[in-house]
């Protein structure tokens, strides 16, 4: 009888318009366009698609800008504000681009700032959290206080700043600026 072409390939394979035929996509593909690995549409769900900037590739681990969208079987890219990331939006970052600083309790976001009870490390580009004694500080530790938990007042000289429950002899409670003040 008379033989039927087909108008589609099936999932899995491409047309080939020389041969009139469909061939088998690449492995690491379960959709092609056409030959080999950078042809992919479309992974297998233990794969992801790396689309931009190209080739499109179905990858196991996304590259360090981009995180697996296990929806879509994609490598999907990181907010701006990320420089690595575990999933979308900037509540989806694991660190941060130069100038942010990562906030490690949830949600985790870069931050221009960090909130109260922590202080940005530079070395890290994350939010550390303060010494309990602390409601501020520029480092970790109780000698980096730079403003104290109401009920304690911040001793700055003689070095170091931290926060006390009794100023030392030559000093008295200001409550007002919770600081040790100098007696005149």
């Amino acid at each position: 009888g008379p033989s039927i072409c087909a108008s589609s390939c099936n999932i899995g394979t491409y047309p080939d318009e020389l041969a009139h035929e469909c061939i088998k996509c690449d492995l690491s593909c379960k959709e092609c366009s056409g030959s080999g690995s950078s042809s992919c549409t479309s992974c297998n769900t233990d794969k992801y698609l790396q689309i931009f900037p190209g080739p499109s590739k179905c990858l196991t681990t996304c590259p360090i800008t981009y995180y697996p969208d296990s929806t879509t079987n994609e490598c999907k890219t990181c907010d701006v504000s990320c420089k690595e990331c575990g999933g979308s939006g900037p509540s989806g970052c694991k660190s941060c681009i130069n100038g942010k600083y990562l906030q490690t309790q949830a949600p985790s976001l870069c931050l221009i700032s960090c909130s109260t009870n922590y202080f940005p490390d530079s070395t890290t580009n994350e939010c550390k959290i303060c010494d309990l004694s602390c409601e501020e500080c520029s480092n970790v530790g109780s000698n980096f206080c730079l403003k104290c938990k109401a009920g304690s007042y911040l001793q700055l000289s003689p070095g170091p700043s931290q926060c006390l429950t009794t100023c030392p002899s030559t000093f008295y409670p200001d409550s007002t600026a919770n600081k040790c003040a100098p007696c005149d």
